[in-house]
């Protein structure tokens, strides 16, 4: 992407942003805003949109790890502390999750194979 077009599609972001907040009490919204801040390469305020998603509660370890538009920060020490704590937050919950049932009330494995799969 060109400075140019860059520059001109961090503006138009920043303007939705004003225009529809909804960045501001989603924490999904939170992470997406910060992946496209992170393809814009405005790392900054991308690290800062992450950090607050995880905050918030969107802690999905596998986006994190995934998502092709934070591929700019991937080197970046932030995105490492990040995904430590997003692990961190995973943990917990698939720790949660099993010790109260969560896999026999959706009827899957731990391992995450549907057991009427596994039935039929």
């Amino acid at each position: 992407m060109e400075d140019g077009d860059s520059q001109k599609s961090l503006d138009a972001l920043n303007r939705a942003q004003a225009a529809f907040p909804v960045h501001t009490s989603d924490p999904e919204a939170r992470f997406f805003q910060g992946c496209l801040l992170a393809k814009l390469n405005d790392a900054g305020r991308a690290l800062e949109f992450l950090s607050l998603a995880i905050d918030e509660g969107y802690h999905c370890l596998y986006a994190l790890l995934h998502e092709p538009d934070l591929e700019p920060l991937r080197l970046h020490h932030h995105l490492t502390e990040l995904v430590n704590r997003a692990t961190v937050l995973d943990r917990h919950a698939r720790t949660v999750f099993l010790d109260n049932g969560g896999d026999r009330l959706l009827g899957v494995h731990s391992d995450g194979i549907l057991l009427s799969s596994v039935l039929n």
